[in-house]
């Protein structure tokens, strides 16, 4: 919270210039996304055949033997130490493939994804700020059985999103609004040991992100007064990479994923050409990033119970998530089901809730989210 009233401080002074913050924005949000996925906290690089969607490996659909068609809404809430904000929106919408082909299988999957939430609202005094947005992506993947229960799949996504800064600081009031625009890829690999276990890999190898910014700002005491600019800038992201297991019981799956994200290695792109004369863009920021950030260990716990007799899962999960900057580490409890309306109509649900402490504030973001998944 520290470096976000600096950075409004440093904006009602007119000095504008790009920032650390400005290159990790668009990669760090409240995961979201297929309710399954979030209800096994994420933990999705080795599921595998229990689960009907991408989540963090491509290599996952190749198990499917089914078309399916999937659509969810989600509604997320976040509480800081003064007050709270809300968003919603379209979470996901999925659509599931099977190709015929002489041996093994090969499955197309294309869609939408809510990929990141960005919420924040904060009072201090007669200051405040609050950040409303989110990152979602299009996506078309294809996944095939390469041999006997070896899966590989490869993604490519489509990113789009908006962020609004709304804030007042003493005598002045003002707007920063990014919009996003960029690609990812990522290549995966799902391993079948045995019937009770799955091994998966994957990397997200190509993120970049274009972004135009406009910064707008009033002196409230002096309404012909401020200052309005707009820049473009560029962020590339370093590989993720991510690994895990998944174990099958009779009634109960596990699931593990690990994954690292170096932070450090983000990087930071800009033409000075097109900037205009009021703006400055600092020569030093990449060597900021490589000083201030962090390399970050996530782990993803999850766990499914599936009851006999009963068209019943039930799910739940954990996350730990350290902080970019190694200030502090964010914790996420997640859990959900999925109940056969019909012999070819479900319905998921899921919860989860991330929780942190900033400055010994505790802080917290909640989502529900729910889908209904046709099965054809």
């Amino acid at each position: 919270m520290k470096k976000i009233i600096l950075i409004l401080l440093i904006g009602s002074s007119f000095l504008f210039s790009q920032y650390v913050e400005d290159a990790l924005r668009p990669f760090y949000g409240f995961s979201s996304g297929n309710p399954l996925s979030v209800a096994i906290g994420q933990a999705t690089v080795a599921a595998g055949q229990v689960l009907p969607a991408i989540g963090n490996n491509p290599a996952n659909p190749g198990t499917q033997r089914f078309r399916s068609l999937s659509l969810g809404y989600c509604n997320g809430n976040f509480e800081g130490s003064s007050s709270s904000m809300s968003q919603d929106g379209l979470s996901n919408l999925q659509f599931i493939f099977p190709i015929p082909v002489y041996q093994g299988s090969l499955v197309a999957t294309a869609g939408y994804n809510r990929e990141h939430d960005y919420a924040l609202m904060e009072k201090e005094g007669s200051n405040s700020w609050r950040e409303e947005g989110n990152l979602h992506s299009y996506y078309m993947a294809l996944s095939m059985e390469y041999m006997k229960n070896l899966y590989i799949g490869t993604n490519f996504k489509l990113l789009r999103g908006t962020n609004e800064y709304l804030y007042t600081v003493e005598d002045t009031s003002g707007i920063i609004k990014p919009e996003y625009k960029g690609y990812q890829m990522s290549i995966g690999i799902l391993q079948r040991m045995n019937p009770y276990m799955n091994i998966g890999f994957s990397v997200d190898f190509l993120s970049h992100i274009n972004v135009e910014e406009t910064w707008d700002e009033t002196v409230i005491s002096e309404p012909d007064s401020g200052f309005s600019g707009t820049w473009e800038y560029e962020m590339n992201q370093s590989p993720v990479f991510r690994g895990g297991a998944a174990f099958f019981l009779k009634w109960v799956n596990l699931f593990y994923e690990a994954e690292v994200r170096n932070w450090s290695n983000l990087t930071f792109q800009s033409d000075l050409e097109n900037l205009d004369n009021d703006l400055s863009l600092d020569p030093t920021l990449n060597q900021k990033i490589e000083t201030e950030l962090s390399p970050v260990l996530n782990h993803h716990f999850g766990a499914a119970l599936h009851l006999p007799f009963l068209p019943l899962h039930l799910y739940g999960g954990y996350q730990i998530l350290p902080d970019p900057y190694g200030d502090t580490e964010k914790h996420g409890i997640s859990f959900g089901l999925s109940y056969l309306l019909q012999q070819q109509l479900s319905i998921n649900a899921a919860y989860q809730k991330q929780y942190w402490e900033v400055d010994g504030i505790d802080q917290e973001w909640n989502q529900s989210t729910l889908s209904l998944n046709l099965h054809f």
